[in-house]
């Protein structure tokens, strides 16, 4: 819809055409209504229900993958924690062997270098049972992140309303 609104006059001589100049409105209404689409609405329409039907396969197959991410982070945390009871009882087991090769360093019964590769045995489990506890702790907090679940007091680390600025 457009609006138009003019002046006009008619003269022989150029300044006689800008005096006394007649007032002219005119309005013009318009509608446009297709009769035919040729089935660009249909196809549209179409279009947006083959893109929904993807972004929902799209959804499901991500809710699945995030399945199979969290089952297999549980079976290696629970890998990952037998490990590090192993490793505590073999630590364990290389400070008593360290204790009783020591004693009996101290009666003369073994060498110098016996004492030494008992040593050198308590502190590379010493060093692998830090690294198992650090490999545990390292995968209790990732499950936790992708789950956002603290199993530990067995409560959700989502919050409960979002923050307002």
């Amino acid at each position: 819809m457009g609006r138009q609104f003019g002046l006009t006059q008619t003269g022989t001589k150029l300044d006689q055409v800008y005096t006394n100049l007649i007032d002219q409105e005119v309005v013009r209404i318009g509608l446009s209504v297709p009769i035919a689409d040729w089935g660009k609405s249909k196809a549209r329409k179409s279009v947006a229900l083959s893109n929904l039907e993807l972004e929902q396969k799209q959804i499901e197959q991500e809710k699945e993958n995030f399945r199979h991410v969290v089952t297999l982070r549980a079976q290696q945390f629970d890998l990952i924690r037998r490990n590090a009871e192993v490793a505590e009882r073999y630590f364990e087991a290389a400070r008593k062997r360290y204790d009783i090769t020591y004693q009996r360093y101290l009666i003369g019964k073994i060498s110098v270098t016996d004492l030494n590769l008992a040593l050198a045995d308590q502190e590379g489990a010493r060093r692998g049972y830090l690294q198992s506890i650090r490999d545990f702790w390292m995968a209790l907090y990732d499950i936790r992140g992708l789950t956002l679940y603290d199993f530990v007091n067995e409560k959700s680390l989502m919050l409960a309303a979002p923050i307002q600025n």
